[in-house]
């Protein structure tokens, strides 16, 4: 496998080498080298056999990098897209003797956070604004409109994962 791009806008935790079925790669911008605004930019997959090429994907990539400054921990929409895992909360507070902390190795794709102590008990969702623990996402919109909120809560046990999509 090796990558290639367009522009050296983007950074990639690995360019070369061997891939094992769903291997990832992340991908990251770094923003002072891509265009102010939205810009477009290619990724280019190639899938090697020694020294042959015998597959090459092309992806096209939209970047939005707003000329706004944003501040640190917040999450920019790209393509209606908005997608955040629990544990990186931009901040949290705990409340009356409640605390969220985060479970290691638990989540779906990585950690996840759960409400302490659990001796809590079930609370009227009135109460819930002055009472409960909570976080705070930030998250930066650069088109205005309606967006769907869809949240994965997944519940793990011993023997299956349940997720629910709400």
């Amino acid at each position: 496998m090796k990558l290639r791009q367009t522009q050296m806008q983007f950074v990639f935790d690995k360019t070369s080498g061997k891939s094992y079925g769903s291997d990832r790669v992340h991908i990251s911008v770094d923003k002072s080298k891509a265009a102010d605004g939205v810009s477009n930019a290619t990724v280019t997959v190639e899938q090697k056999i020694g020294d042959n090429v015998v597959d090459t994907k092309q992806i096209a990539v939209t970047i939005e990098n707003p000329t706004e400054q944003i501040s640190e921990k917040t999450y920019v929409e790209a393509g209606g897209v908005v997608s955040i895992e629990a544990e990186h909360y931009t901040d949290k507070f705990d409340v009356n003797g409640y605390e969220w902390k985060e479970e290691k190795d638990f989540g779906r794709s990585g950690n996840t956070m759960k409400v302490y102590p659990e001796t809590a008990s079930n609370a009227k969702e009135s109460d819930l604004t002055n009472s409960a623990a909570y976080m705070e996402y930030k998250v930066y919109f650069t088109n205005a409109g309606s967006y769907t909120l869809t949240f994965i809560v997944c519940l793990l046990s011993m023997n299956a994962e349940l997720c629910v999509w709400r």
